[in-house]
């Protein structure tokens, strides 16, 4: 099944990515091995990326699951005077800032 998707990373064996399917491509994309949908909405147009995420980030259960591929730890990096900074990873993974 061809599907398009977020850009992502991959962590271990799992992937997190958004896709967007028909209701049919739905029922085949969750039936695969492997795949856990910890949250969903039906498309809406512009918008159902925040609808999708705001159902996950609503569900400690599904933020469990996103953390664990999606690292949001702030993590501080030297910013070249000798001093430090933290950058903190977006919530949204594929997002650049």
């Amino acid at each position: 099944m061809g599907f398009a998707r977020t850009p992502t990373v991959v962590r271990g064996a799992a992937v997190p990515t958004y896709v967007r399917v028909t209701p049919e491509e739905d029922a085949a994309f969750v039936a695969m091995p492997g795949v856990t949908v910890p949250a969903r909405a039906g498309y809406a147009g512009p918008g159902t990326a925040d609808a999708v995420l705001a159902a996950l980030f609503a569900d400690p259960a599904a933020v469990a699951l996103y953390d664990a591929v999606h690292d949001r730890t702030p993590v501080e990096i030297d910013d070249g005077t000798g001093g430090t900074i933290t950058l903190t990873p977006p919530a949204r993974f594929g997002a650049t800032g």
